[in-house]
């Protein structure tokens, strides 16, 4: 959940950049160094964790190892994006500012493919599992070209003149893939609870220390809210 608050924060400091007055300014760098610092801890715990799992020769195939390696990403493009913003060119600034969207989105749809493997364990290892990896990485294929090309529009137009087109676009169509996503994930969290609910304990999915099952779905619920609003909230400021 902190990873996903720290997004909602640089929303907020996206907003307050916009301002002229000195004092605003002022705060934003601030705000935006401390949110720096904090990307820069989740680079070092993951980090952590990643050395962890090559210590002790467990497996790097896996959704453990994967989703710590799409957070690493994540949140090292986002620390040094908020380190060094003021410093760049406007290529590697969209680079910095875009990518951690991709990356977040391969670790969303990662969770809904792990929450497929789930639901669907008696056919997983056959077709099942070929054909969701197939969509997993032509989805996010197409999410990516998708950015690239706003990127390389954006850098062929007047920045101080983007098109109206192009500014709704950039807002509307994330917005869009990201809430299909998650309304996905909604709707495979809601299997596995009732997974949970079978007294069969073979069918438990969870057995992490520390953790529980309803904590786990909690926690996905509030995600899957999350990042809802933040997708209509990004469609009401393109104004849709």
């Amino acid at each position: 959940l902190v990873l996903f608050a720290l997004e909602m924060k640089a929303q907020m400091a996206e907003e307050l950049a916009s301002s002229s007055s000195y004092d605003e300014i002022v705060v934003v760098s601030s705000f935006t160094f401390v949110l720096a610092l904090l990307y820069l801890s989740i680079v070092i715990v993951t980090s952590f964790q990643i050395i962890r799992i090559i210590w002790n020769r467990h497996r790097l195939l896996s959704y453990q190892f994967l989703f710590l390696a799409l957070s690493w990403a994540w949140a090292l493009a986002r620390s040094a994006f908020f380190m060094f913003s003021n410093d760049l060119n406007s290529a590697t600034y969209l680079s910095l500012y875009w990518s951690p969207f991709i990356l977040q989105f391969a670790t969303f749809s990662l969770l809904v493919v792990f929450f497929a493997s789930i639901v669907h364990k008696k056919s997983w290892k056959g077709r099942t599992r070929t054909v969701t990896g197939a969509i997993f990485i032509i989805v996010n294929l197409i999410f990516a070209l998708l950015i690239t090309v706003y990127i390389v529009l954006y850098l062929e137009n007047d920045p101080n003149d983007e098109p109206e087109w192009l500014s709704s676009a950039a807002q509307i169509i994330p917005a869009t893939i990201f809430l299909v996503l998650i309304l996905i994930l909604g709707v495979y969290g809601t299997f596995v609870f009732k997974l949970m609910s079978n007294k069969d304990k073979n069918m438990i999915p969870f057995h992490l220390r520390g953790a529980s099952n309803k904590t786990i779905l909690v926690t996905t619920a509030v995600l899957v809210v999350i990042f809802t609003s933040r997708s209509l909230y990004d469609c009401g400021s393109a104004g849709v």
